[in-house]
């Protein structure tokens, strides 16, 4: 009889990180192939406050854990990747004006408003613009398409998610990404 496990894991930039039942760890591969093991630290919310982890809402609060572990994970591997780059980049404006004024939390209120933003573009294209199409096409065709919207956004959505994906695999970082994890 097989043994089940419930272990998972996300693709970093030059790396990879596994999460399983009592502990997380994220594995990341240096320029000279070297590999270095990591243990990443997380308390989930859940066991921080158990009311969190009730059945009918504990859906929610085990996805916002999981985005704040790969998050946590990401930033990680970011910075493994600079590391070993060596590159020393000059800091703009914005930044130098950002380090003076909000300090070391700058980095955390720039990636807290990329993380909004991508989900309000994630929502605009998904889901506003293929339920956008289908009403303007189906206004044209005087109601004759009604019955068609669910096959019409779903045939939308997977189309506008493969020319994401096509889009953004010419970013170097993006397309290294996929080499390294096919």
């Amino acid at each position: 009889m097989a043994k089940k496990t419930s272990i998972g894991g996300q693709a970093l930039m030059e790396g990879i990180m596994m999460v399983g039942p009592t502990k997380t760890a994220a594995a990341f591969c240096s320029e000279n192939g070297e590999i270095t093991l990591e243990d990443i630290e997380f308390e989930p919310m859940t066991k921080k406050y158990p009311i969190l982890g009730k059945p009918f809402i504990r859906g929610i609060f085990m996805m916002i854990d999981s985005f704040r572990r790969g998050y946590k994970a990401l930033s990680m591997s970011a910075d493994k990747v600079m590391e070993d780059t060596g590159e020393d980049l000059e800091e703009s404006k914005l930044d130098k004006w950002l380090n003076e004024h909000v300090g070391e939390k700058a980095t955390s209120i720039i990636m807290g408003v990329g993380v909004v933003l991508g989900v309000a573009l994630s929502i605009v294209l998904f889901f506003m613009l293929p339920t956008a199409l289908f009403n303007g096409l189906n206004s044209l065709t005087g109601e004759a398409i009604g019955g068609w919207r669910s096959v019409f956004e779903g045939i939308m959505r997977v189309a506008l998610f493969v020319l994401y994906i096509w889009v953004i695999s010419f970013q170097p970082d993006i397309k290294r990404v996929f080499m390294y994890h096919g």
